[in-house]
Parts: structure tokens; C-alpha cells; sequence
């Protein structure tokens, strides 16, 4: 008897380890997961090898001026890991006290999504699209990518993104006044032809209105694309100047 009962604690200890090591990882055993995320943030044509936020940071320190957080605060470089319990919250936070959101839920810019960004494209990922004003931050087409996916846009959704970026950043259009006038302006960017339709861009009743996924997409990646190249500088500065980024792009089918 005394050997079956030692058998029998066996097994059950057995057991006991077997369900144990099936059991999946949560928060509640101090589990982490690890995301590797791409870096939004603009660098900026006027000065070789730094980040437009280190320029806005600098005016912040020099002017006493207030700002994110965490500005100016991440690693230098093209992709950062963060290990989080709750990665998808991790990055929203931090990103949103470092400035490089809109106050919105974003998706984590991570390789893989990236990565299925840029299939909707066959320009190359270091492509200079555009210089954007008024800070001068390149907008590459990876960056442009990165911002779409935080911004919830799908890869199909990405020329028209990169034209409308392109369209924006031409000198003729002077972005350089649209960012820093104190007056109530915003861009309208038309898209003609086809891939309106093939994009379910809304042409019809209320073309200005809310629930078309593709049209806000469009104009939340663009409106990002642009607050990471030149950040938020001008509407966190206690200027009486807006902030682009902050404001709507329409967009309209022809």
C-alpha cells in the first residue's frame, strides 16, 4: 500500500507540472513581450544625422518652452524594442509622451507590419518623397509607411498616401505658410480617376463626412506623416500658431 500511495503522489506531481507548463504567460506572472517598432520621427535636411525633434527640443529648452514629456527621449536610431506585459498599450504611451501621436490609439509601427505597408509600393523604402516645412524633416517613403500603419491605413491605400505627401511637400504648394499662418486653412487634396472607386473613397452624399474608412485613413496618415517630420512645434509652443498636423486634410474624389 505504502509504495502505490508514493506512486500515486508521483503522478499527481506529475501532473501538476505537466498543466502547469501548458499554462499560457500573463501579466499576472510578470511575462513580458518583446516588440521591435520603427522609429516615426522625422531627420532633418538642415542637419545631417539629427532628428527633428532634437531641433524642437532645443527651442523648447532655450525659450522655456513647454512640450511632451518624454520629448526628444527615444534611441537614435531606425528601430527601438520594447519589452511590455502590454505591448499595445506600452507603445501607445510612450508614444504619445513623446509627442509622435494625435492623441489617438495608434497601431505599433512593428517589422512585420511595415514591412506589408511597403507591398503597396515599389518605390524603394529610402526614398525622399519630400522635405517638410516648416521644420524641414525628410519624408522618406519608409517613413511615410511607418506612419500608415500607425495610423491604421492599409498597404493599397499607400500611393495615393506617398502622392498626396509628394503633392503637399512641392514647393509651389507652400506648406511652409499653411503650417505656420494663424488663419483657418487646411488642405484639400482631389484624387482623379479610378482607384477612387477601387479605394471606396465616398463621391457621393456627405463626400465631407464621417464613416469612410478609406478617405479618414488617408487623412489621419498624411496629417501624421507631417507631424513627424516637423513634430509639434508650432501648436505646443503657446504661439498663436496652429499646428497642420492637428488639422484635417480633405480628401475628395473628381
Amino acid at each position: 500500500m505504502g509504495k502505490k500511495k508514493t506512486i500515486m503522489v508521483i503522478l499527481l506531481l506529475a501532473a501538476a507540472v505537466i498543466s502547469s507548463s501548458e499554462r499560457p504567460l500573463s501579466a499576472e506572472t510578470g511575462s513580458k513581450q518583446t516588440l521591435w517598432v520603427f522609429n516615426p520621427s522625422g531627420e532633418s535636411d538642415s542637419f545631417p544625422g539629427v532628428f527633428v525633434d532634437d531641433v524642437i527640443k532645443n527651442v523648447m529648452v532655450t525659450q522655456h518652452l513647454s512640450g511632451p514629456p518624454l520629448a526628444a527621449q527615444f534611441p537614435h536610431q531606425r528601430i527601438e524594442i520594447i519589452e511590455a506585459e502590454a505591448p499595445f498599450e506600452a507603445v501607445n504611451e510612450l508614444f504619445y509622451k513623446r509627442g509622435w501621436t494625435d492623441g489617438l490609439p495608434i497601431i505599433p509601427p512593428t517589422l512585420e507590419r511595415v514591412k506589408e505597408m511597403l507591398r503597396g509600393t515599389d518605390r524603394f523604402s529610402t526614398e525622399l518623397v519630400g522635405i517638410i516645412e516648416p521644420m524641414k524633416g525628410k519624408a522618406t517613403v519608409e517613413k511615410i509607411a511607418i506612419n500608415a500603419v500607425m495610423a491604421g491605413a492599409r498597404p493599397e491605400y499607400l500611393p495615393v498616401i506617398i502622392a498626396a505627401v509628394e503633392a503637399i511637400a512641392d514647393p509651389d504648394f507652400d506648406l511652409y505658410g499653411v503650417q505656420t499662418t494663424d488663419e483657418s486653412v487646411t488642405p484639400l487634396l482631389i484624387i482623379n480617376g479610378p482607384v477612387a472607386k477601387d479605394l471606396n473613397i465616398n463621391y457621393g452624399f456627405g463626400a465631407l463626412g464621417p464613416g469612410w474608412q478609406s478617405a479618414k485613413r488617408h487623412n489621419r496618415t498624411c496629417r501624421k506623416a507631417g507631424h513627424q517630420q516637423h513634430w509639434w512645434s508650432m501648436a505646443r509652443h503657446h504661439q498663436p500658431l496652429r499646428n497642420w498636423s492637428a488639422r484635417k486634410i480633405y480628401f475628395m474624389p473628381r
